[in-house]
């Protein structure tokens, strides 16, 4: 429930290729920090084993804690212990020995997190794990590559996507056969890479990668079907065909540049654009007004405490939606029993306290509904602001977004 509210269109596509009775190594893009296992480990009917980066698991609480939700640590050079290689083939025996099980082994490739729609270069140890496992007897091994695709990495309400894609096939016979072991690692190292970026948005020109992010918006409503798979392919057609033609390029830096910066010094947010208002808006936000005014009243609280821990103890910003996430999920239903408690106390019955707490947390889903459409009536009258007072720069923007559409549909078809 607290994802669901946390984002606002989540969409699992595909997850009928995750066998259920199978041992299954997961690959994916890490994007999101903390927040990628949480999100993967919410939408899987099993019980997932993560390797996970070894230097969180220094304090004894901490490592006790990892472990019992089932991760193991990977240790990296920069983590300067002396018995490396010991220390990371007894996690890998580990695994094996889960994965005789049928478990479900999840591991990052990249080795690293960052906030942006790019597979950087892939670390060896997913593929080392392959080889370990086919060494260590496991049959009918299934490498299932998934991508994560947020709407936007540092804020909340926003969409996200997980796709999960084909198994990646390797040759069982080949890995037995005393072959070159290095390179088959580099082989399976080189799938996994191919397999991961056909299930995610990889941008590989950094020159425009700016530019084409910034196009995602206008593209996404250009798919005929809204679902959040359909806007995926269409961005992704959109992606390959600057990647294989390189004569694009000269339009993303200067028509593209151009009305994205006229975008932002208008104050205009695509994402909110819509040339028709819709008609029933501000009633609406005139009969959710108290529900938005008593949500804010009473989940402040929550709120500050959050945002004031993210400002003073989380450096990364990738961290901040994890500790969000984790925060106003387990703190909410803490308000809300104290909540009951103290309406209990003040007199009132068990049904009367229990009603108040569930119309707190109704009042808080709908305000959550409120603030999105306050948003977009707020960029409304914003733009009819603009058609008025600076018309031309308006007009202008406006025609260099219709150029920019018949542009993008021209290359995507």
């Amino acid at each position: 429930m607290g994802a669901r509210l946390f984002f606002r269109r989540i969409e699992i596509d595909f997850i009928e290729k995750l066998p259920k009775d199978k041992p299954v190594i997961l690959v994916a893009n890490h994007q999101n920090a903390m927040l990628d296992p949480v999100i993967t480990c919410l939408y899987s009917s099993k019980q997932l084993h993560w390797l996970t980066r070894a230097d969180i698991f220094q304090k004894p609480f901490v490592n006790r804690l990892l472990r019992k939700l089932n991760m193991l640590p990977v240790y990296r050079e920069r983590d300067r212990v002396s018995d490396l290689a010991e220390r990371n083939a007894a996690t890998f025996n580990e695994c094996y020995d889960r994965l005789k099980n049928h478990a479900v082994i999840c591991i990052f490739p990249e080795g690293t997190h960052r906030g942006k729609k790019q597979l950087v270069p892939l670390k060896k140890g997913a593929s080392r794990l392959v080889t370990g496992a086919v060494d260590a007897g496991i049959h009918d091994i299934h490498i299932i590559p998934f991508g994560l695709d947020y709407e936007n990495y540092y804020q909340y309400r926003k969409n996200l996507l997980v796709r999960f894609g084909d198994p990646i096939e390797i040759d069982r016979e080949q890995l037995l056969s005393g072959n070159d072991r290095a390179k088959m690692q580099t082989l399976i190292t080189e799938k996994i890479r191919t397999a991961l970026s056909s299930v995610m948005i990889d941008i590989r020109n950094d020159d425009v990668y700016d530019e084409m992010i910034g196009l995602r918006p206008l593209i996404d409503k250009l798919s005929s079907d809204q679902s959040l798979g359909a806007q995926f392919d269409q961005f992704k057609k959109f992606t390959l065909a600057v990647e294989k033609h390189e004569e694009h390029l000269p339009f993303l830096r200067h028509e593209v540049h151009d009305w994205l910066a006229l975008t932002h010094r208008l104050k205009l947010n695509e994402e909110l654009y819509s040339e028709k208002s819709n008609p029933i808006l501000p009633m609406l936000l005139l009969l959710g007004l108290p529900c938005a005014l008593l949500s804010t009243l009473i989940f402040y609280p929550i709120y500050g405490f959050t945002e004031n821990f993210i400002r003073s103890k989380v450096k990364d910003p990738l961290f901040k939606n994890s500790i969000r996430l984790v925060f106003w999920t387990f703190l909410t239903p803490i308000f809300l029993l104290i909540i009951f408690s103290l309406v209990k106390i003040s007199g009132c019955n068990n049904e009367g306290a229990l009603i108040t707490s569930l119309s707190s947390f109704l009042a808080g889903v709908i305000s959550l509904l409120w603030w999105q459409g306050w948003k977009k009536w707020r960029h409304h009258r914003h733009c009819k602001s603009l058609k008025k007072n600076k018309k031309h720069e308006f007009e202008q923007w406006a025609s260099q977004r219709s150029n920019i559409m018949t542009w993008v549909k021209k290359i995507s078809a």
